[in-house]
């Protein structure tokens, strides 16, 4: 039984086995464009697969697991006989046959309960092709023949179908062999398939080289793979391939262990986006939005042993802010949970001597003054690493001086003072240290552009914002104003440093009010709206509401029926975090931000909210929600599962140990 992913090989291998001697069924599918020296498989068997597949709620380019259940089910009996009349029909009393089609890699199950009926000893070949190769000439299949235009639901694909197959043939007689390895040489695995599985080749490998010499020549490798980044041991198709490929072709021992740990990140991104995916799952269309995080999420949760030694300290100020909370305390569980050391300490004597014991140090906003340089001096002196954790650009000068609010409202000495000394001292805390740990890939540039390696852990949830959240959503706060004919549109504008944020909303959400009676606008927070004086005719629909603590904000979001989200657009406000899309997500409420690059990365644009980078694009955005309530109920729906399913305890787990396995590895630290 000849083993692999569509587009690695299966072909060729199968009719290498065929010059070997091993019979071939009949009915083979006809050589096609796409495979022209042939597939040299059997209609039947494909047709009979494809409706095993249909059976089990899947299809070939659907990368969900098949349940365990299935195997067991009425509906895999109903066609187990089927299969075992094809397979006698098929192949009668040869001694020695080839079975092959991509979909067994998934129906191994099936398909070992029908040989034992047959009576027949079944022996595995593996074959497996660089994930980045597959992915290129999957892409370049005719849409008629299944093409897959998106590389990271083809390398989805290739995870799910040899991390299936391999785990389901160990313990069997089995070989594992690379397309590479089989078109340098053929002769070296075709002699370890034999030794393996003990087949008796009735074609000795002399008698049929030239044969198969002349088959391989006509060119069956088209994609050779590119360094565009898809593959490489960081991405957990890269590894596996890496880990199976020194198995296949360097005689290492296969570290089954590491396989199994990438199946486990595997299956548990997959069980959190299911809900989020099911609907786009089993289309060929590269238009999903969900692969390419999937992918990358799957990445993040495959840790490294090692890294289990680490203890990592934090040095806050006082928890009394809700940054500390998303980037200490959140960090500090995240880290617990993922099975190391961490913990967090305010800036003072204690601080000088915990810092001494630990492996990496996070500084989180705190100016430059001595005791920090103590701690500096001391790490220094140890090889421990020190960071500065940031949550906005409170370190460039030039950028606050220019577009942070709070500074409009001060005096020329207070603002100039402000600006010497709180983002002076930020700047000097981030230069002075080894690295930025920041919540943003902008951000990570701006620190990168002072010479501090900048490393990008975004902000999430945990399990108490859940616990709140949930509360909200049962609480009566959470009755939809559209039950009473009004429809609110809420921003939670917080402290008094987004009026220019709101200022480039304000004119359009005017024109919306005048042309649509249901609406109100919430301000939460502390918002002056003097500053707006076409707000003033609206007054009755303006529902002020007063900042609250961050506990309460679910509470507060979850009375909306859109968030809006604006941002000034400068470099300031581009570096910040995605958090009021998540958090009012959690809530089922759909978001519509501005369109900078974290907010562009984080909503799926018309499946989990919207982005808006003009007045008419957020008026579009908006129009579509609030005269759409089926469509508004939905995206709030799946920005929620988004949210728990990205942002969630789990996720922030795993991309904490993902993130300080780098910082580890590139400062030295294990």
């Amino acid at each position: 039984m000849v083993l692999g992913t569509h587009r690695s090989g299966t072909s060729a291998l199968t009719r290498v086995i065929n010059l070997l001697g091993a019979t071939l069924p009949g009915n083979l599918l006809p050589p096609t464009v796409d495979n022209t020296t042939g597939y040299w498989e059997s209609q039947d068997f494909f047709e009979l697969n494809e409706a095993l597949l249909a059976s089990a709620g899947t299809d070939w380019h659907d990368d969900a697991p098949i349940l365990e259940s299935w195997f067991h089910s009425d509906s895999a009996q109903r066609l187990h006989a089927d299969a075992v009349r094809l397979l006698k029909e098929s192949f009668g009393d040869s001694r020695l046959f080839v079975l092959k089609d991509p979909r067994l890699c998934r129906l191994v199950p099936f398909w070992r309960t029908v040989l034992e009926e047959a009576g027949v000893r079944p022996s595995y070949v593996l074959i497996v092709r660089n994930p980045q190769e597959v992915a290129l000439s999957l892409a370049a299949r005719p849409r008629g023949l299944g093409g897959v235009t998106s590389h990271e639901k083809s390398h989805l694909l290739w995870l799910r179908e040899v991390l299936t197959a391999e785990r389901a043939t160990r313990g069997s007689q089995r070989s594992i062999v690379t397309y590479e390895g089989l078109l340098e040489d053929w002769r070296t695995p075709m002699a370890k398939v034999a030794t393996a599985t003990g087949a008796r080749f009735p074609v000795s490998a002399a008698e049929a080289s030239p044969a198969i010499d002349a088959f391989l020549s006509t060119g069956q490798r088209h994609q050779r793979r590119t360094d565009d980044g898809l593959v490489g041991r960081a991405t957990p198709t890269g590894r596996a391939y890496e880990l199976l490929e020194a198995h296949a072709d360097r005689g290492v021992d296969l570290d089954v262990a590491s396989l199994d740990a990438i199946g486990v990140a595997r299956d548990a991104v997959e069980e959190a986006y299911a809900p989020l995916r099911d609907p786009l799952r089993r289309k060929l269309s590269s238009h999903s939005p969900w692969p390419p995080e999937v992918l990358a999420k799957i990445s993040e949760r495959v840790g490294d042993p090692a890294s289990a030694a680490l203890q990592v300290l934090f040095i806050s100020r006082p928890p009394d802010i809700p940054s500390h909370v998303y980037r200490v305390m959140h960090q500090v569980a995240a880290l617990r949970a993922a099975g190391l050391a961490a913990d967090w300490v305010p800036l003072d004597e204690d601080a000088v001597a915990r810092s001494e014991q630990a492996d990496i140090v996070v500084v989180f906003r705190e100016r430059w003054r001595d005791l920090l340089e103590r701690i500096h001096q001391r790490c220094r002196e140890r090889g421990i690493p020190v960071g500065f954790g940031v949550d906005d650009q409170i370190f460039d000068r030039s950028i606050v001086g220019e577009h942070f609010d709070r500074l409009r409202l001060m005096e020329d000495e207070p603002r100039a003072a402000w600006l010497r000394d709180v983002v002076g001292g930020h700047r000097r805390s981030l230069v002075e240290s080894d690295f930025a740990l920041v919540s943003t890939r902008p951000l990570a540039d701006a620190t990168e552009a002072l010479g501090v390696p900048g490393y990008v852990l975004p902000n999430g949830l945990d399990e108490k914002m859940i616990t709140l959240a949930d509360a909200a959503l049962m609480g009566s706060g959470a009755v939809a104003s559209s039950e009473s004919g009004r429809l609110r549109l809420g921003y939670a504008s917080g402290s008094m440093t987004h009026q220019e944020d709101f200022a480039t909303v304000a004119s359009m959400l005017c024109a919306l009010l005048d042309e649509r009676p249901q609406l109100m606008l919430t301000l939460v927070g502390q918002l002056d709206q003097s500053e707006f004086p076409l707000l003033e005719r609206h007054r009755d629909r303006i529902e002020t509401r007063p900042i609250v603590e961050h506990d309460e904000v679910f509470a507060e979001l979850a009375r909306f029926d859109v968030n809006l989200a604006p941002l000034a657009s400068n470099p300031f406000c581009e570096s910040k975090s995605v958090l009021k899309y998540f958090e009012a997500g959690l809530v089922e409420v759909p978001t519509v931000a501005a369109a900078t690059l974290p907010f562009c990365g984080a909503i799926k644009q018309g499946r989990t909210g919207f982005t808006a980078d003009t007045p008419d694009a957020w008026r579009s955005a908006l129009l579509s929600l609030v005269d759409d309530p089926e469509r508004r109920a939905r995206l709030g729906r799946d920005a929620r599962l988004h949210a728990l399913a990205a942002f969630g305890p789990a996720a922030q787990s795993a991309a904490a140990r993902h993130t300080f396995q780098m910082i580890a590895a590139d400062m030295g630290v294990l």
